[in-house]
Parts: structure tokens; sequence; C-alpha cells
């Protein structure tokens, strides 16, 4: 067992990256980004301060974000449109987009009258208020204060 608690909980404070992954449908995008000289991460054209107490000397952080914390926008980062699943008012917005030099699979969510076409460029933006942080080498949540 990894975390017990409400659903709520569950989906709102996973306790580690394996919950944050597990609990939601679609699953938190997850990904490796490396830590800034002024303690924060970047991510998606957002800044998420972490802290130097939580950065420890930690040179990278996985910052997760539900898809409906990942927004189609004018700025941020770019991505291409693999799928998009309609499901009613909304759309999955599933994307490949390169992070760290590595191709990294995304899914946003967005109105479906405003959902983009496959293979469409997109740009991504996070809302860094609703980022999660982890620790990379044990998967831990860290707490921001």
């Amino acid at each position: 067992m990894q975390q017990c608690g409400p659903p709520r909980e569950l989906y709102a404070r996973p306790a580690n990256t394996f919950v944050a992954g597990f609990i939601g449908s679609p699953a938190m995008n997850l990904c490796k980004v490396p830590t800034t000289t002024n303690g924060s991460v970047s991510f998606a054209g957002a800044t998420v301060p972490v802290g130097a107490d939580l950065l420890n000397g930690r040179k990278e952080l996985v910052l997760g974000l539900r898809p409906e914390s990942l927004e189609l926008a004018s700025e941020g980062l770019p991505a291409q449109v693999e799928v998009v699943e309609e499901v009613g008012a909304d759309a999955w917005v599933f994307c490949a987009a390169e992070i760290a030099g590595e191709t990294t699979k995304l899914v946003a969510r967005t109105e479906a009258r405003h959902a983009p076409e496959r293979g469409e460029r997109v740009t991504l933006r996070g809302r860094p208020e609703e980022a999660h942080l982890f620790d990379p080498e044990t998967g831990a949540r860290l707490e921001r204060r």
C-alpha cells in the first residue's frame, strides 16, 4: 500500500509519483525538470517556486501537473497533438513535446469546442499554483510552503 485516504485527498495530494500516476484518468503528467539557481523549476511557460530547503542540493525534481492544470495557451511549451479525445464538453489533448532533449507525452484538458486537430502544433502552459513536486530518486512528495 502506497497511500490510504479519501479519493479526493489521494487525487489532490498524492504521497508519491506512483499514486500521482495511478489516481486519475488521464494520469498526472510527470516530468523531470532541472532546478534553477534561484530556487525554482520552470516548465511549460511557468515558473514554480521551490525554495532552497526543498531543493536540498537537488539538480532536478519531478514536476507533476494534472491534465486540467496544463492548458493550451499562446506562450509556453511547444507540442504536437497526437490524439484528441472528446468527452462531452471537454477534450483531452494528448501531445508530444521535447523536454530536456527527450520526447515526452503530455495530456491537457480543454473545451471540446476549442480543441485542436490531430497533427496540429500547440503551445502548453502549466499552472504553477497547481504543480506537484516529487523527489526524483525516491518519488516522495515534496511539500512546498
